[in-house]
């Protein structure tokens, strides 16, 4: 993937608080874990890590990713 800035939603920073993660999971999970894609634009990436399962859905646009929301679990495909 190339090294496009990667912006944060609202949303997807008051999960990553609620949830007690922090930002370069986030990041780590776009980065490296395993996409799935959900739309056009829109990819779901989920990597397993010491803190559990981290799913993070974000959009790809031309110029940057934004993260739009993380979650803590779930199932991985």
């Amino acid at each position: 993937m190339s090294e496009k800035p990667i912006l944060f939603t609202k949303h997807a920073v008051m999960r990553l608080i609620a949830q007690n993660l922090t930002e370069d999971l986030a990041v780590k999970a776009v980065k490296e874990g395993k996409r799935t894609r959900e739309g056009k634009n829109k990819y779901k990436a989920a990597l397993r890590t010491k803190h559990g399962l981290i799913v993070a859905i974000y959009v790809d646009y031309s110029d940057h990713i934004r993260i739009i929301t993380v979650t803590k679990g779930g199932r991985e495909k």
